[in-house]
């Protein structure tokens, strides 16, 4: 993200849904994801792919409009 940064765009990142309570988890839209022009995001961040599959499925759900560029470094989803 810091990459991001230096060349002057703003990011803001979540603690994910690991380090807080995701609302996209509990079936609501995301304040992050809601000013966001596009989102980034490490599949593997937390280390269990069927919850990220559950994440990225509940974002293009409640923000169909904004795009996700999928991070899977070294291990391509099936899904």
């Amino acid at each position: 993200m810091d990459s991001l940064r230096a060349r002057g765009y703003e990011v803001v990142e979540c603690l994910g849904p690991i380090g807080a309570k995701c609302p996209i988890l509990r079936g609501q839209s995301c304040e992050l994801v809601e000013w966001a022009d596009v989102m980034v995001y490490d599949a593997w961040a937390t280390g269990e792919p069927e919850g990220a599959h559950e994440l990225i499925a509940g974002l293009r759900k409640f923000h169909p409009d904004v795009p996700i560029v999928l991070s899977a470094p070294g291990i391509e989803p099936s899904w």
